[in-house]
């Protein structure tokens, strides 16, 4: 279950020096506004699946009741020491079942990672098991990413 990625582990203290988390607020106060604004009721509680090291859960935390899932442990330790208050479950988002559910489903970006139609599927579907009934499902992917510059540039319409 775990993952051997070594940029998401053994180095994810490099996360500090790629990502601030202030840089997160424009993008994430994005989505928190597609939630509210789709959502049949307020939206009280989040399930954010590929959360990484918590930097989108910096903002997500001021209008929902965070739970992180995410595969890579080095990574949910940075989320924990960051985000103490938040719930953080190492496990892989196109199979995990938490028997609960949630107003909203967010996977910011760690869609990108699903290398198959059927890894999408599963994931899309683990999604959609932990939602409530009028619950909001948001899913951001990139259209293209390179590497150029010693970043990444991603091209295409990111909502």
């Amino acid at each position: 279950m775990a993952s051997t990625w070594v940029a998401y582990n053994d180095l994810a203290w490099t996360e500090d020096l790629l990502a601030d988390p202030a840089e997160y607020e424009n993008e994430v106060s994005v989505y928190v506004d597609l939630i509210k604004s789709t959502a049949k009721e307020p939206p009280r509680t989040l399930l954010h699946l590929g959360c990484g090291a918590g930097g989108h859960d910096h903002i997500f935390k001021r209008h929902f009741t965070v739970t992180g899932i995410d595969l890579s442990l080095g990574m949910l330790n940075k989320a924990r020491a960051a985000h103490p208050e938040i719930e953080y479950l190492e496990d892989d988002m196109r199979t995990f079942r938490l028997n609960r559910q949630f107003d909203a489903v967010a996977i910011s970006d760690s869609i990108d990672y699903m290398v198959s139609l059927n890894d999408l599927k599963q994931a899309i579907q683990t999604a959609v098991k932990h939602l409530k009934i009028g619950g909001v499902l948001l899913v951001v992917g990139h259209g293209t990413a390179i590497f150029q510059n010693n970043n990444f540039v991603c091209t295409g319409q990111k909502h």
